[in-house]
């Protein structure tokens, strides 16, 4: 009994002893760390890495690791000069339909993105159609409308065509509006066989 009450007392010993060395002199208190990292913060070197990783660090006792980090996995530029860039892009309108969202991910992680990235275009510029594409919510649809729907269309714009020229000549009845005078004229396009 007196064998295992010593086995048992030396056990916790050596855990004790182990735990002790595993938790570093230098190691930081909690507001030690949240000092660093408000420092860190206000001279902008995160550099990407959050609070959270960097208290654990901090704590952990390897705080020069925790301020080195940003810097080795960042790769790429601060998320501060990553807006810079962005609000230049935007103002010289070079964000070529990317997302702000997109390119900051891209900025800090290092890739090349935004107009630098692509590639160079030829000398030459590609000739130009005779017809420009029509654009989304002016003129005609994009798509082309099939059937019974291309007709629907076709008695649309004539009937607001005459809606135009009759409410400048004041031939619109009183408290009439676009609904009521489409359905009017619908039905007499539809009985001309338009």
């Amino acid at each position: 009994m007196k064998t295992a009450c010593l086995l048992v007392t030396g056990v916790f010993v050596a855990a004790f002893a182990a735990a002790a060395v595993a938790v570093p002199a230098q190691a930081k208190t909690k507001d030690e760390c949240n000092a660093e990292w408000a420092q860190m913060k206000a001279d902008k070197k995160t550099a990407g890495m959050k609070k959270r990783d960097f208290t654990k660090q901090c704590m952990g006792g390897d705080a020069a690791a925790a301020a080195e980090a940003p810097k080795a996995t960042a790769g790429g530029k601060s998320k501060e000069d990553c807006d810079a860039e962005w609000k230049q892009m935007k103002a010289d309108k070079k964000t070529a339909g990317m997302h702000k969202r997109d390119f900051t991910k891209q900025c800090m992680a290092g890739t090349p993105s935004g107009p630098a990235a692509e590639a160079p275009k030829s000398a030459e510029p590609a000739p130009k159609s005779a017809e420009p594409a029509p654009k989304t919510g002016e003129g005609e649809p994009t798509a082309k409308p099939s059937g019974g729907r291309e007709a629907e269309y076709a008695r649309e714009r004539a009937c607001g065509k005459e809606w135009k020229a009759d409410k400048a000549a004041g031939k619109i009845p009183e408290g009439m509006k676009w609904p009521q005078y489409w359905s009017e004229c619908n039905k007499r396009k539809k009985a001309a066989g338009m």
